[in-house]
């Protein structure tokens, strides 16, 4: 393995363990005991392989992490869906806020 492939493989494991602290802290009070300890074994074993340098088995370390990872966070459908959606419809309500409230026109007439 030359340098390059050591420091990519360096690169998505460190990466992976980022990525499983972080859904770690999020998901800790609504997932399973068994499904934390599971990543937790995986984010030791990425560590283990850092530490000791053991780079043809980093890629197997980081696949078995990634499907830990997606146990605990499972890819939701639509999501790029509902996330346009909702800034859509934030950025109406927040224009038709504006419009009433500041630059609504008005002609009022003059009494004779």
């Amino acid at each position: 393995m030359n340098f390059w492939e050591r420091r990519q493989a360096r690169k998505i494991l460190l990466h992976l363990i980022k990525e499983a602290r972080h859904i770690r802290n999020l998901r800790e009070d609504v997932a399973e005991a068994i499904a934390l300890a599971r990543l937790d074994v995986g984010v030791q074993r990425g560590r283990d392989v850092l530490k000791a340098g053991n780079w043809p088995q980093a890629e197997s370390v980081a696949t078995e992490l990634g499907a830990r990872i997606e146990a605990l966070m499972p890819e939701r459908p639509w999501a790029w869906l509902r996330e346009n959606l909702e800034i859509i419809v934030v950025a109406l309500a927040v224009a038709m806020a504006f419009r009433t409230y500041f630059i609504q026109p008005f002609k009022i007439p003059r009494p004779p």
